[in-house]
């Protein structure tokens, strides 16, 4: 099929992206191995640490102790990331120490991967899957040189869940598609990306905090992330908010999944999936939530439940009075606003709510 131009550019390129994406791992790592890294954080002779040094204007001893620190702070907040980093985690960390841009037009624009993530990369889809090897293309940011770039994501503990369900359906039960998916959706990830961003920002930090997905990175990031903040680039963010709540991605999930239960180990994405995927995120786009925003909408949700709740306990003639039970007998007996007042103090509701909850049941007891 023929790449189809869009208004956000052509379509992303299936053919040879596993290839492609090789390569570019390759080009980097002969990179990282001719380049003068500061690789051993106690070796003050290193002449990438001593320019830095000169630079700072600082002893090598005291910037490598700098370092050192730099990386216990790190594997402290890693301690749990040791078998990888869940999607909501990779949003959440990125979001709260976020890396900030070099340079003063960016940092005016960008305040972080995140932001550039939520504007910039406007089109992910899965180009395959292998196993629990999913590889993401996503498009380039705006001043990039490249067309498009690879996200590699190892979701751990997938073969484990599929022999489970394998052994479920052995013993003559039902499986539940949907309910693997949203496990897998909540393991841990091993994660990488070809953007030079990933290469020279993140890599040490997803190695030292064991998600990386790549080739271990040994080389501390003395200039472009000396800090050690955030977590991954706006591509590795991207794929993460499609694995954390993406619809597209949740049903080519379930497609691998079927194919796994029967021994089919890899999915590919066909040309027409992709373009109904790319005009799909173009229209309706993932969006971003944060651990905040969730909390809030998880407490809109409990406060409606309660409602609906107090509603069918209360409204006459819903059971009948034999069946009902002693709080609901109760609650028939009592007026809306201590229906209201109690049920609000059960769950803990706001005032506002309760208030809401008794005009409603003054409704419905006229009915």
């Amino acid at each position: 099929m023929a790449t189809v131009k869009h208004r956000l550019g052509p379509s992303l390129k299936l053919a040879g992206h596993i290839k492609e994406a090789a390569d570019i791992r390759m080009e980097h790592a002969r990179s990282a191995e001719a380049a003068n890294l500061v690789r051993d954080l106690n070796d003050t002779s290193n002449g990438a640490l001593l320019a830095r040094a000169i630079q700072k204007g600082v002893s090598p001893h005291a910037l490598l102790s700098e370092y050192r620190r730099n990386v216990a702070q790190a594997q402290k907040e890693f301690v749990g990331f040791q078998k990888g980093i869940t999607a909501r985690e990779i949003i959440q960390v990125s979001r709260m120490k976020p890396v900030k841009y070099r340079t003063e037009q960016k940092q005016h624009t960008w305040k972080s991967d995140v932001d550039k993530a939520k504007t910039e990369i406007t089109r992910c889809i899965p180009a395959s899957m292998h196993d629990g090897l999913v590889r993401f293309i996503t498009n380039a940011g705006v001043d990039s040189q490249s067309k498009q770039h690879y996200v590699a994501v190892d979701i751990v503990g997938f073969a484990r869940e599929i022999e489970a369900a394998k052994q479920q359906i052995a013993d003559g039960k039902e499986v539940s598609i949907l309910g693997i998916v949203r496990r897998l959706r909540q393991k841990k990830l091993r994660i990488s990306c070809t953007c030079d961003r990933w290469q020279y920002v993140f890599s040490y930090l997803a190695t030292i905090g064991g998600y990386n997905n790549g080739p271990a990175q040994k080389g501390y990031p003395k200039i472009t992330n000396e800090r050690l903040q955030g977590c991954a680039c706006k591509h590795a963010i991207r794929a993460a908010i499609e694995i954390d709540s993406g619809s597209s991605f949740g049903s080519y999930l379930g497609r691998h999944v079927q194919n796994a239960l029967r021994n089919v180990k890899k999915t590919n994405l066909k040309a027409k999936d992709r373009d109904d995927i790319e005009n799909k995120q173009r229209t309706s786009p993932t969006k971003l939530v944060t651990a905040e925003e969730r909390a809030a909408r998880n407490q809109r949700d409990r406060e409606r439940r309660a409602i609906l709740k107090a509603i069918n306990s209360s409204k006459r003639g819903a059971v009948p009075f034999a069946q009902q039970t002693a709080t609901q007998k109760r609650w028939d007996r009592m007026k809306p606003d201590a229906v209201a007042k109690e049920f609000s103090t059960m769950f803990n509701l706001p005032a506002k709510v309760q208030s809401a909850l008794a005009k409603m049941l003054s409704v419905y007891r006229k009915k």
